[in-house]
């Protein structure tokens, strides 16, 4: 709800008390899920650092991960690169996360792991070397607000970019 609702400060005390009731239950998914949330709180502090290890500890959980926080760690990793402009280091986890797909047989999900590259192309302004501009035969790309971004961007409170194909 706290996520939802775009409260940082509310999002992180219950994550953390989430994540405590994780560890001493041994819950490696819902301490996954925790850490997922953890990194959101961060990445909208602009502590860029810790926002990329809880993303990358969600990434690289021992005893799993549910499919949509590994997709929103993903996203938190690409975003939190492209917010040091290490564009590299960004391109190569949304490749990382395309590998991760066809490894779990998700090829529905390709379009996310499209979506990160596009992104990271048009925050970097190199548009003209996106792999994956004219998705869905021209119709649409992505609108990757729309799925890792809490309520106050879809609301259009930070939302700048609703990617389109022409």
């Amino acid at each position: 709800m706290y996520y939802d609702y775009g409260d940082p400060a509310a999002l992180e005390g219950a994550a953390v008390m989430f994540r405590r009731a994780a560890e001493r239950s041994q819950r490696p998914v819902s301490i996954a899920w925790a850490n997922s949330l953890l990194g959101w709180v961060h990445y909208q502090r602009n502590d860029l650092a810790a926002a990329g290890r809880y993303f990358s500890s969600v990434v690289n959980a021992p005893g799993g991960a549910h499919i949509r926080a590994v997709l929103e760690a993903y996203a938190g990793i690409v975003l939190t690169q492209c917010a040091k402009t290490q564009w590299d280091q960004a391109h190569a986890a949304a490749n990382e996360l395309a590998a991760w797909l066809a490894e779990h047989q998700l090829a529905g999900l390709y379009q996310f792991a499209d979506a990160l590259a596009i992104w990271i192309d048009l925050a970097s302004h190199d548009a003209s070397q996106s792999r994956s501009i004219p998705l869905a035969e021209g119709l649409i790309a992505s609108s990757l607000e729309l799925w890792v971004m809490p309520r106050w961007y879809r609301h259009g409170y930070g939302c700048k970019t609703h990617i389109r194909a022409i």
